[in-house]
């Protein structure tokens, strides 16, 4: 049957609604509607119906749908019973039948293209020649492809993301070539006035976008960018899976099959340590204990000085680290590009040549860490106390910067008690920027050993306890442990009792973090405690009780 006019051979699809096809789509009049398709049962409606019961036909468009009809205008759905996701994955070759959550091992994504690479099977497709289509993922791309996926940065020859524009901009050039009236407008910032924390993970629970960074928060705010454990009214978030999973419970509820699976271990036999040691540009492979011969530490910076590996803690003041003890020049100090403990400012004025405030929030007793003209020789240095730079005077030097955290330190090097990270940002500053002196990682608990000169008695209480909070966030409710060690005078408990010598209390803090990592400590149950060793009215390990700040909830 041809359409009703008479010189047209078109196959109809076209009538009044309910009635038998016609007319074809070019001799259709107003009224009448594509009667070969699915129309909404609505009397007064004539738009194409694509919701429905899972297994029956279309009956109604989105405006008439009933509340609990799905779409069914894509292919079929997930075959798992009761399941009303669009189906999207199967064994290479076959016909999509399940959704990504509960397809099998052996099962991908078959709906979408994958990276033309033989047997790759990845749906990252960005990168190729200038001029082509994205068809390649970022492992298989060859030398000269570049991402032609997104829009380029607008400087000649550049090939990266733009995230910079005027306010109200869609991004034109990347951090390098960016105007000096240009703003990032691709990531979001933290509300707080003049905060530059880019992606805010903090808001008030139930929000779906974070508004605050960790810093900002008040404390009714909670994560809402990253899931939380599954057990019931646990905020912490996950870190403990089985393997191969991707983080369900936290310590506290994690099952007994389930281990860590936000860091990368070891891969020594039944070994739970951190892998921080491998091979040049390795990823990490072993720990410090089972490290082979030729490995280096692959989780900290090292001294740009070539082929030294050790740990880069020096450089110019608001610059960052690239130099170590043995190869630091003249005007290096520890932590040059530290922010201030008070703000994101860079600190310019600290203790024993080490960066603690800004100008405006620097303490009495601080001196100033900026160039300025040496009393003596007048050229432009960092200056001491007397006014007198390094070279002039290398002995404030040496012994503000060596003498309490470093010899500390070595001491626990020498003892086989290196830790996981001395005096490094954790997790790359995801969470926050807080820097321990030394982490200790034992699988089921963290231990952080802080170097307290003074006691810390130039610093608020309350900032001591935000700061250990801060840290032990970060850690996914993992038991955090914090020794906070004094190398300074002290007061003991009782007056008949002396002071310990500096060598005594390296021995005790030694034997105290081995016995802890040999289990033969009983520490607190809780997410948060800290004991101090060394400050006033100590009179000994066997007297002295740990403080709890985070209970397990």
């Amino acid at each position: 049957m041809s359409c009703y006019h008479n010189t047209c051979n078109k196959k109809p699809s076209f009538n009044k609604k309910g009635e038998k096809a016609i007319a074809c789509k070019d001799h259709k009049t107003d009224e009448m509607v594509n009667v070969k398709l699915n129309i909404c049962k609505d009397a007064s409606c004539n738009i194409t119906a694509i919701y429905g019961y899972k297994g029956s036909k279309p009956q109604y468009c989105l405006k008439h749908r009933i509340a609990d009809m799905i779409s069914l205008h894509h292919s079929t759905l997930c075959e798992y019973a009761e399941c009303i996701t669009r189906a999207s994955c199967n064994i290479l070759g076959r016909p999509p039948a399940f959704c990504s959550k509960h397809k099998t091992d052996n099962m991908i994504n078959v709906v979408n293209k994958r990276c033309v690479y033989p047997g790759c099977t990845s749906l990252s497709r960005l990168f190729n020649y200038k001029g082509s289509k994205g068809e390649f993922c970022v492992t298989h791309k060859k030398p000269g492809m570049i991402d032609v996926s997104h829009k380029p940065c607008e400087h000649a020859d550049c090939t990266l993301q733009p995230s910079y524009d005027i306010k109200g901009g869609s991004g034109r050039f990347c951090t390098t070539h960016k105007l000096a009236n240009m703003i990032d407008i691709k990531n979001k910032y933290c509300d707080h006035s003049g905060c530059t924390v880019v992606n805010p993970i903090f808001n008030v629970e139930g929000s779906i976008s974070g508004k605050f960074c960790i810093q900002h928060k008040t404390p009714s705010m909670i994560d809402v960018k990253h899931k939380t454990c599954e057990h019931e009214n646990c905020k912490i978030r996950p870190s403990f899976d089985i393997k191969g999973g991707n983080g369900r419970f936290c310590v506290t509820h994690k099952h007994d099959d389930m281990i860590d699976i936000t860091h990368t271990y070891c891969d020594h036999t039944d070994c739970k340590k951190r892998a921080n040691f491998d091979l040049p540009d390795g990823k990490g492979k072993c720990c410090t204990t089972h490290k082979a011969e030729g490995m280096i530490d692959i989780a900290n910076k090292h001294c740009i000085v070539d082929k030294c590996y050790s740990r880069a803690n020096f450089g110019k003041l608001g610059s960052k680290v690239s130099h170590c003890a043995v190869h630091r020049e003249k005007g290096m100090i520890r932590r040059s590009n530290r922010k201030c403990a008070n703000c994101k400012e860079l600190a310019v004025w600290g203790i024993n040549f080490t960066p603690l405030h800004c100008e405006l929030h620097k303490n009495e007793d601080e001196q100033n860490l900026v160039e300025r003209p040496c009393s003596s020789c007048h050229l432009p240095y960092i200056l001491d106390k007397d006014n007198k730079c390094e070279n002039c005077n290398p002995l404030s030097w040496k012994s503000a910067l060596l003498a309490k955290q470093i010899p500390l330190m070595d001491y626990l090097d020498s003892r086989d008690l290196a830790g996981e990270m001395t005096d490094r940002i954790i997790d790359k500053g995801i969470c926050g920027k807080e820097r321990p002196d030394r982490l200790y990682d034992f699988h089921d608990k963290i231990v952080i050993l802080e170097c307290d000169e003074h006691q810390h008695n130039d610093r608020a209480c309350i900032c001591e306890q935000t700061r250990m909070v801060n840290i032990s966030q970060m850690f996914g409710g993992i038991p955090v442990y914090f020794i906070r060690f004094n190398p300074d005078t002290y007061t003991p408990k009782h007056e008949a009792l002396s002071e310990d010598t500096i060598t005594k209390r390296y021995k005790t803090c030694g034997d105290f973090i081995q016995d802890i990592k040999d289990q033969r400590i009983k520490l607190p149950n809780a997410l948060l405690s800290v004991i101090y060793l060394y400050y006033n009215g100590w009179s000994g390990l066997n007297e002295e009780e740990w403080n709890i700040i985070t209970p397990m909830e």
